[in-house]
């Protein structure tokens, strides 16, 4: 099993390394985390100076994470009835005073906004279960929603979309 998932997540890194291209950025390719469920896959990554960026940075929005999400093809919406489409997406974070207006924006490759979503701010020490965690990011994935984070300086920067 190791072995089987060394191998996967190893594809799965050069295929978000191929995509980051096409985006203009790099990744911190140890820092990436994969979940997958019968029909729905999100991965995260990183970008490479993610962890330089610098708090007041994320006042005015910084991108931090690179995406793959390809929800169930019949998912029905209810985060703010909109759809994502299943395609890779940089997203910037903007906190809010007090967290509050705080939000994570995709990105498409024209750095077109897609969709923006609540962030929630959590101590990493939370309780929320992580699938396959690697250093700052993790992932987590159900039959029914998927979500992001990325853990910096003691707090954890969580969005979630949810399909059913």
């Amino acid at each position: 099993m190791r072995d089987i998932h060394k191998s996967s997540k190893a594809a799965v890194v050069a295929t978000l390394q191929s995509a980051a291209k096409k985006f203009n950025v790099s990744l911190d390719t140890k820092n990436v985390a994969i979940a997958m469920s019968q029909d729905a896959v999100i991965a995260n990554a990183a970008l490479q100076n993610a962890a330089k960026v610098k708090d007041n940075e994320l006042r005015n929005g910084a991108e931090l994470l690179f995406i793959y999400i390809a929800p169930p093809r019949n998912a029905k919406w209810t985060t703010l009835k909109q759809k994502i489409r299943p395609g890779f997406y940089l997203i910037r974070v903007v906190i809010g005073k007090d967290d509050k207006g705080s939000k994570a924006v995709l990105l498409d490759q024209s750095r077109r906004e897609v969709i923006s979503l609540p962030i929630r701010t959590t101590p990493p020490s939370h309780g929320r279960p992580r699938m396959f965690s690697f250093f700052g990011v993790s992932v987590s994935i159900d039959s029914c929603s998927a979500g992001v984070d990325y853990t910096r300086g003691g707090v954890t920067f969580f969005a979630g979309v949810v399909w059913c």
